[in-house]
């Protein structure tokens, strides 16, 4: 397994903020660096525990990694094997709640479904009185079309609240975890966030996450940086 550099950082000898640590407990790794691991771990705060094959800094082998920052890329071996397990192990479950998605907004996109479900129940349930209003007879509506007026009035109008309801939810479910992603970042990386590292944590488009980001640097007066491989840099003070 090998790591690898996907965004300006540091090595560090604690999982916490850069600037917490002293300058001997961490190292600056570039765009592209690669470093052979012998094992590695999840830590708190987002990092990762890796044991390098080669000691960096004062000979230390054992360092912490941010998690957005880095990828893990595994070696042709690695590879070779992870594809022969996948040719014979079973296909995995569905996972109750869809990538990139809070339980909150799983919840409202479930609940939307249901309400979409309901409202197109009802809806069918109208074609009954409709249809007697139409015959000639001057009876028109019996007491099965009274019935199934009221049934489906009352469930298109459920489940168009219900769908219309649960759609609002999720929107705002969706912005409180990607502003909770937000602030999480600038806590994790000492201010400084880039276009790619945001859209990855959040889950976003590279649009999506520069427009974002575009705003909360007007909203917090934050200042812009290139950096050699042409990607902007948000600094948040």
């Amino acid at each position: 397994m090998r790591l690898r550099i996907i965004a300006h950082t540091v090595l560090k000898q604690q999982p916490k903020q850069s600037s917490d640590l002293a300058d001997s407990e961490k190292l600056a790794a570039r765009v592209g660096d690669e470093f052979a691991l012998l094992s590695y771990e999840a830590a708190e705060n987002q990092h990762f525990k890796v044991v390098l094959a080669q000691p960096l800094g004062n000979n230390r082998l054992v360092w912490y990694a941010f998690q957005p920052h880095i990828e893990l890329v595994p070696d042709a071996t690695e590879e070779a094997g992870t594809a022969v397990e996948d040719a014979v192990k079973p296909a995995p479950a569905v996972a109750e709640t869809p990538p990139g998605l809070s339980s909150a907004e799983a919840d409202m996109t479930s609940n939307a479904g249901c309400g979409s479900a309901v409202a197109v129940l009802g809806a069918l349930l109208l074609i009954v009185p409709a249809v007697q209003l139409l015959n000639p007879s001057p009876d028109r509506l019996n007491a099965g079309g009274w019935g199934a007026l009221g049934v489906g009035g009352m469930s298109v109008a459920f489940g168009t609240w219900l769908a219309v309801d649960a759609l609002v939810a999720g929107r705002q479910a969706k912005r409180d975890r990607i502003q909770s992603t937000f602030f999480n970042l600038l806590e994790t990386s000492s201010g400084e966030i880039t276009v790619l590292q945001f859209a990855r944590a959040a889950n976003l488009s590279g649009e999506e996450a520069q427009k974002y980001l575009d705003t909360k640097a007007k909203e917090f007066n934050a200042t812009f940086d290139v950096g050699s491989e042409g990607g902007i840099y948000y600094r948040f003070k």
